[in-house]
């Protein structure tokens, strides 16, 4: 199955409430100006409003946890500049306008970027400005522990890991004649999507495992790939 969703991956040791605090730990770690409860916070996605894009839902994500924290904050795709003590920038490479304006405008204000997939996988490979974009940044947040061997070893004293949180659902009862498996994210290279899908072809013939994968195709060759896997699977259960 194939289709259009999205959804923050959390590991299950962790608490809501360990998420909340690493939150508010890594702001009280920042060099701010002093007192920030109530001052102005934006923070910057380049997925629109109203989209189910990741970076959008992380960006509304954080800024109910600064709310929770006392905060006030916006969420613009480019910096609006609009005068504010603290900017968050979700991706290096296409917030990378915002960020050099900000920093240019406010030398002396704070900048955190929290560094997506596609900039630790993909673009920081290709493209100078997410290097410029770490460079220009006050703190670094990747969101989970071995992103950090993908960085220069000059930028580690500015990372902290934050991992990824999603709000508690009613738990209900698993399938009684298969053991179901999801996968969710859009299919991109990066991602490599067909990584479940493919394996499947290495169980035994009595499994009664079922995956069911949620995204959307990137390109039209990965579009026609997954609908080639499903109609291979199909076929064989």
């Amino acid at each position: 199955m194939w289709g259009g969703t999205w959804s923050e991956e959390t590991p299950s040791q962790l608490s809501s409430a360990k998420y909340r605090s690493a939150k508010s730990v890594f702001l009280r770690e920042i060099p701010f100006a002093p007192s920030l409860v109530k001052r102005n916070i934006e923070i910057v996605t380049p997925a629109p409003a109203g989209s189910l894009h990741g970076n959008r839902i992380t960006a509304l994500r954080w800024q109910r946890f600064l709310k929770r924290l006392h905060y006030r904050s916006t969420v613009s795709e480019q910096w609006s500049g609009n005068a504010c003590e603290l900017l968050i920038a979700l991706h290096g490479l296409r917030s990378y306008d915002s960020i050099q304006r900000f920093k240019d405008a406010h030398p002396d204000h704070r900048l955190v970027l929290i560094m997506t997939g596609t900039d630790i996988y993909r673009d920081l490979q290709n493209s100078p400005k997410v290097v410029m974009s770490m460079e220009a940044s006050d703190a670094i947040v990747i969101l989970q522990p071995a992103a950090m061997d993908s960085l220069p070893e000059r930028f580690h004293q500015k990372v902290r890991v934050i991992y990824q949180s999603v709000k508690g659902v009613k738990r209900k009862s698993p399938p009684a004649q298969s053991f179901l498996t999801l996968v969710i994210g859009h299919l991109r290279a990066e991602k490599d999507p067909f990584c479940a899908a493919e394996s499947l072809s290495f169980l035994p013939s009595e499994s009664q495992l079922r995956l069911v994968q949620l995204g959307k195709a990137m390109s039209p060759e990965f579009e026609e790939r997954a609908v080639a896997l499903e109609k291979r699977f199909s076929a064989l259960s």
